[in-house]
């Protein structure tokens, strides 16, 4: 870097003809020279003619790279590009381009992204192309000693040029103060730039337990938005689109603010019930929205666009015949279009509990390609998430305890039950106990009979399994959400053929086998597994071709609908009732081990798989 260099343009003279050197013109000119490559500066000397395109590093400081381009290659046709090219840009930028030729005259066109915004044949011509990175501390050092007239200049923020605003950046360099002070205003920028209002008091990624190649993607995005802002890697390498899928209350609105934190970039949240809820709900106005939400991501980039529930957008290929189709599908076809643009700097991630309803063309490659399934978190992904809410307060014996308690529970579960936990506590004018955060969990209203019932229910579940071949990780009596226990057990895995559907099916029905075995009659509580085994059956029937038919009566999701037909409801009934059977054979012939297993859950509450294995052999 020529720090010496003259810099025309950038002196004035104030009223005491003290001559001063503008920080807004000084910093560009150097981020220039260091990104021109040195065979152009020898055509300018020589007054060669070429043609360069120059991509400046971000929006906001595209006219000081402007203007810095025209100190350091006039003569030439300048010719600044924003927005994306179209057809009459495209004319304008080649009309230019033959006229400029034609009588000798360089060209120069000034962008921010020269793959979108450059005609091709300017872009096909160019001698030059280079793109100047966001200033670097040394830069930004030199412009502080030529700004005060001084050599030596404090410690600047590791990577100030890459995260602040260009005029927020210049905001901090007041020539009528002394460099100390500069140093100090960009410090505390920084500061400020790396807490949000709407990012305080949250982790960063690296901080939170669990979403393993959520988690992956999130870090090494985070690494490469640091080498775009230096200018060591183009927008278009990175992987700056994902969808975050799982049931409600796993952490997917926390990973997209912790990825938030962990890039040191603001954040843009909507969704499309807060479309609907900040405008009248006409089209014109939730389009208008949307392109808005867009828009402040652009503004703000390098910048995370959150689209939460995106699955409240219908998808085009659902049978709905709803007269709503028409005022939806112009949404979705604007979000499509909006997500084809230019986003150069702007990461899309977009959230559902929904993944089977959302339209493939939004989730196809090229638009939101990156696809993550956030699941419940594992017994040792819990102590992290206890810990991240609860710190110090409690031992880390404790702290595992409360983990296995609280296996199959969400974070979100944990983060209102411990919320809880500490306001009574607070409350009662004492620090806080292990007590008070189990009682949370275990419940205070079940009485002997009913805990009875559920452990039976359990261990139902356990013992046919595992007696099915089934690595079970977690069974417990602990109420999670809405339901009284849970049991953890070995998924179906990405593909399931009909035995291994089946056997899944018979896992489901074995809590309510076990209670009309053990107590002479099932309850209430076996309606979300019969809800379950009931959707897996018409999968297989009507959407997975494993039956008799292969004809897809409806999408997975769906697949329950079916049943309003009386001949596919009675084969979905005689099967269900064929499983049954089979599962109660299972457990006739362990019923010692499902009471060892009634009795632990009973008075244990919870129980890992290694003691499940010993109580069953």
């Amino acid at each position: 870097m020529n720090i010496n260099a003259q810099l025309p343009d950038e002196i004035l003279m104030d009223d005491d003809t003290v001559a001063s050197v503008r920080a807004s013109v000084h910093l560009p000119l150097l981020m220039m020279d260091d990104a021109m490559p040195r065979k152009l500066a020898q055509d300018v000397n020589r007054r060669r003619t070429f043609v360069a395109v120059i991509e400046a590093p971000s929006r906001d400081w595209f006219d000081m790279i402007h203007q810095a381009a025209r100190v350091r290659l006039r003569p030439a046709n300048f010719i600044a590009i924003e927005k994306k090219s179209g057809d009459s840009n495209n004319a304008s930028q080649d009309s230019s381009l033959r006229a400029a030729m034609e009588v000798g005259q360089s060209v120069v066109l000034v962008t921010i992204d020269a793959t979108t915004q450059a005609s091709p044949s300017l872009l096909a011509s160019a001698d030059y192309r280079f793109k100047v990175p966001h200033p670097t501390n040394a830069q930004i050092a030199a412009t502080l000693r030529a700004v005060f007239g001084i050599g030596r200049i404090g410690k600047l923020p590791a990577q100030i040029g890459s995260t602040a605003p260009a005029s927020a950046l210049f905001a901090a360099i007041r020539p009528s103060e002394y460099a100390g002070r500069a140093v100090a205003r960009l410090n505390a920028l920084d500061r400020r730039l790396s807490s949000y209002s709407d990012l305080s008091d949250g982790p960063s990624l690296s901080d939170l337990a669990g979403y393993g190649a959520a988690k992956d993607w999130g870090l090494a995005l985070a690494a490469d938005i640091q080498a775009y802002r230096s200018g060591e890697l183009a927008w278009a390498e990175l992987g700056s689109a994902a969808l975050l899928h799982g049931e409600p209350g796993t952490g997917k609105t926390l990973f997209a603010y912790a990825l938030a934190r962990q890039c040191k970039i603001p954040i843009v949240s909507t969704s499309i019930g807060k479309l609907f809820a900040t405008t009248d709900g006409y089209l014109n106005s939730v389009v208008k929205a949307l392109d808005q939400a867009f828009a402040e991501a652009r503004a703000k980039a390098p910048c995370i666009l959150f689209l939460d529930e995106i699955d409240a957008l219908p998808s085009r290929t659902a049978p709905h015949g709803d007269r709503s189709d028409s005022y939806f599908n112009v949404v979705v076809t604007r979000l499509l279009k909006l997500l084809d643009d230019s986003r150069e700097g702007v990461v899309v991630v977009a959230a559902t509990n929904l993944f089977s309803r959302i339209d493939p063309a939004i989730t196809r490659a090229g638009r939101i390609e990156l696809h993550f399934e956030i699941t419940r978190p594992s017994a040792t992904e819990l102590f992290d998430v206890f810990h991240h809410y609860l710190g110090d307060r409690l031992s880390a014996a404790q702290l595992t305890s409360l983990a296995d308690l609280a296996c199959g529970a969400t974070g979100a579960d944990i983060a209102f039950l411990t919320r809880s936990a500490i306001a009574e506590a607070r409350r009662a004018g004492r620090d806080l106990t292990f007590g008070d955060v189990a009682c949370q969990f275990l419940g205070q209203d079940d009485d002997d009979e009913t805990l009875r019932r559920i452990a039976i229910h359990e261990a139902g579940h356990a013992v046919v399994a595992m007696a099915l071949g089934r690595r079970v990780e977690h069974a417990s009596t602990v109420p999670v959400g809405k339901r009284g226990g849970g049991v953890l057990t070995e998924a179906i895995g990405n593909v399931g053929t009909r035995a291994r559907i089946e056997d899944q099916i018979v896992i489901l029905l074995a809590g309510r086998a076990a209670e009309t075995l053990v107590l002479g009659e099932g309850s209430s509580g076996s309606h979300t597994d019969l809800e379950a085994a009931t959707n897996l059956v018409c999968s297989i029937h009507g959407s997975l071709g494993l039956g008799d038919s292969i004809t897809q009566r409806a999408p997975i999701a769906e697949a329950s609908h079916a049943l309003i037909d009386r001949n596919f409801r009675q084969l979905v009934e005689a099967e269900l009732k064929a499983l049954d059977a089979r599962c109660r054979e299972i457990l006739a012939g362990r019923l010692p081990q499902l009471q060892a297993v009634t009795d632990a859950l009973y008075e244990r509450r919870a129980l890992t798989g290694d003691e499940l294995r010993k109580l069953v052999q």
